[in-house]
């Protein structure tokens, strides 16, 4: 196998420091937990949790796509100028 090829690996996310989110985005805290320019593979996974009643900006990211998971609470996310 090629060194392209992204390996298994385990993560404690207990161990990962949350870093508060600047404004405009005050309100959010992050956990980075896969870091594509980090281990040169095409993949960013990150964790977000947000204050109650918080938002988050309205943006796009060119060539990538987002998943979204919601481990407590709830939300909407807008996805083409549909919710």
């Amino acid at each position: 196998m090629g060194e392209d090829v992204l390996k298994p690996f385990v993560v404690d996310i207990n161990g990962i420091a949350e870093r508060r989110s600047p404004p405009p985005l005050s309100g959010r805290y992050t956990k980075i937990i896969l870091d594509a320019s980090e281990r040169r593979v095409p993949l960013n996974l990150l964790m977000f949790r947000y204050e109650p009643y918080r938002e988050g900006a309205c943006h796009k990211h060119e060539g990538s796509a987002e998943i979204y998971f919601t481990l407590r609470g709830m939300g909407t996310v807008e996805f083409n100028d549909e919710v």
